[in-house]
């Protein structure tokens, strides 16, 4: 892309800002107990965000998503990624709503998982251990394991509502939107 996607600017709401400050809007609408992001704290984040770089480094987004569930104080841990831009406040209530004691949301588009916005439950932290240990850096292949191992359900999504699932990796993808 050329620069960091954080930094992108995008409109949310009628009020200009970088992709990841709406993204921490997005979830601030759902009144989390704790904000958690993943990554460098090279930024100027609020104080009310806990900023958390991977305990294992060089593993990609699998080790940033295990180092939130090690750091989280909750049951659950719901996870947007940065590049995700349309992803609303009103589909994330959606995955809420399917998740129950123990068993967390991923949503399916075309028969695959898509990872980078789910919720995990607490429980799926020895998983990724494992998968990080093994040299295993598959976000997808991570979220099948827990679909087998009962730790998620599977949450599919109609051909309508894919377009939610678009990310941004060129310019031309952020001016297509």
């Amino acid at each position: 892309m050329g620069q960091d996607k954080r930094l992108l600017p995008v409109t949310w709401n009628g009020v200009k800002m970088p992709l990841w400050q709406r993204q921490l809007n997005v979830l601030r609408c759902l009144g989390p107990g704790e904000l958690l992001i993943s990554g460098p704290a090279d930024l100027a984040y609020p104080e009310d965000v806990v900023v958390v770089p991977d305990q294992i480094p060089d593993c990609g987004p699998l080790g940033g998503i295990f180092t939130c569930l090690e750091m989280a104080h909750s049951s659950f841990l719901l996870v947007l990624a940065v590049d995700l831009a349309v992803i609303d406040p009103a589909f994330l209530l959606m995955l809420i709503r399917n998740t129950h004691l123990g068993c967390g949301a991923v949503p399916i588009v075309d028969r695959q998982p898509e990872p980078m916005v789910a919720i995990y439950p607490k429980a799926a932290a020895e998983v990724t251990r494992k998968f990080l240990e093994q040299g295993i850096r598959s976000v997808r292949r991570f979220a099948l394991e827990l679909q087998c191992l009962g730790l998620v359900q599977s949450c599919p999504i109609a051909a309508e509502e894919q377009w939610r699932f678009r990310n941004w990796n060129t310019p031309e993808d952020v001016a297509a939107e």
